[in-house]
């Protein structure tokens, strides 16, 4: 089984009330992410900031919250109850692929023990990740 992990995005829908997690996000990387984890993974969740792992269909209403407001001393347990999270969405010999910055899997990808591990926008800016989504998913300029 493969399990894409896609960062959310600050851009969020407009309207107000309750939204899917996958609707409530409307950043252009994240919408490149999330048609790229549906064409290889198998089942994808979203991370947030302000929500850890969260289902595609998890209802949750719009918020500013980014992980530079994570304050220092809580950053571990975040990072902790994440990987705790995937570790319970996989089986050994899974693979986990993150779709998100450094930052987002920065502590995470470390504690997926015997899960093999992707990060495709290794080293990759914001911009450059939505080339590669672009390039991978074979959108013509």
């Amino acid at each position: 089984m493969k399990l894409c992990v896609v960062a959310c995005s600050k851009s969020k829908n407009k309207k107000p009330g309750k939204h899917k997690a996958e609707d409530l996000y409307t950043g252009g990387v994240f919408k490149k992410s999330m048609s790229y984890a549906d064409d290889i993974c198998d089942k994808t969740v979203i991370l947030s900031a302000k929500h850890g792992v969260i289902s595609l269909d998890k209802k949750i209403v719009k918020y500013d919250f980014q992980m530079k407001d994570i304050p220092y001393s809580e950053k571990y347990k975040w990072k902790e109850q994440c990987a705790e999270e995937i570790m319970k969405l996989t089986n050994n010999g899974d693979t986990v692929v993150f779709l998100t910055s450094h930052g987002y899997k920065s502590g995470i990808l470390s504690k997926l023990k015997k899960r093999k591990t992707e990060w495709p926008f290794h080293h990759l800016k914001q911009g450059q990740r939505l080339r590669w989504l672009n390039e991978k998913l074979g959108v013509k300029k």
